[in-house]
């Protein structure tokens, strides 16, 4: 729920006027990642 102005308000579904703001996302929140396979051929 939002005012007039745009701010978030608070309610029973957020009390706390919380809301995802993207400008806080600075870096990859996930480590490195690496993958590991097998082939095999059946004849």
């Amino acid at each position: 729920m939002f005012d007039e102005n745009g701010q978030a308000v608070a309610a029973p579904g957020n009390p706390y006027a919380l809301t995802f703001d993207p400008s806080y996302v600075y870096a990859p929140n996930q480590g490195i990642r690496g993958f590991l396979g097998l082939r095999f051929k059946l004849n």
